[in-house]
């Protein structure tokens, strides 16, 4: 491979959040060009910025653990069960004989909510999903099943989805800062997707958007600028 193919391999890698091999694709360009001192120092920093995303991703996870066992303890003292394997097995067909049952849906969500957090914990993100959205399904009003959906849909590029969610909960609290910025990262991950596919007008919409909720998005503004100057 040459020097642009290992660099470009490099870059694409550490868009797709594989930062170990996006290095190592960077330092197979450096054999080729040792002496490129501005691609040497991009590597030190890269590596730095590497360990720091992977140390926050792993007390992330920690975090998604515990708070799965703490939810566990909570749904063991309101519905006096803590297997949420068995919640979502048996409760179904206790829920069809009682459709109604308040008890049987709050139970089913938070057991699902619970796999959520698990799957999430464990980078299974398709399952972590598909566990939030069938929270979301038996108490539609659960937040955090809906922001913790978006945020894997997110992850596995499932942007229209993730807008969505994001979207909802930026309705209920039309004032959180918070709200607006997850909605803007969304529209941003998007726009760079709709740009690789060289989609421009998509991409070129989806950055007005970040602006919109995000103002002061330098990164937006600045590739904005670069699409709009190659049309």
């Amino acid at each position: 491979m040459s020097f642009k193919e290992h660099y470009n391999r490099g870059v694409d890698l550490w868009q797709d959040g594989k930062y170990v091999q996006a290095i190592q694709s960077f330092k197979e360009a450096q054999k080729l060009q040792p002496n490129d001192i501005e691609l040497k120092q991009m590597i030190s920093q890269m590596e730095m910025q590497a360990a720091q995303i992977l140390e926050n991703e792993k007390r992330f996870k920690e975090s998604c653990a515990r708070e799965a066992e703490s939810r566990r303890e909570v749904m063991g003292q309101m519905y006096g069960v803590t297997d949420e394997q068995r919640v979502v097995s048996e409760y179904p067909q206790k829920l069809s004989n009682n459709p109604n049952d308040k008890n049987l849906k709050g139970c089913l969500s938070v057991a699902h909510y619970i796999l959520g957090l698990t799957f999430e914990s464990k980078d299974d993100h398709d399952r972590a999903e598909k566990d939030y959205g069938w929270a979301i399904h038996y108490e539609p009003d659960f937040p955090l099943a809906v922001k913790n959906r978006g945020r894997v849909r997110l992850k596995i590029r499932q942007y229209n989805g993730a807008i969505e969610d994001f979207e909802f909960l930026l309705k209920l609290d039309p004032n959180s800062d918070n709200a607006k910025n997850a909605v803007a990262s969304a529209y941003f991950e998007r726009a760079i997707d709709h740009d690789k596919k060289g989609n421009s007008k998509h991409a070129i919409d989806d950055l007005e958007m970040v602006l919109k909720y995000n103002p002061n998005n330098n990164n937006a503004r600045e590739l904005l600028k670069m699409i709009r100057d190659k049309k």
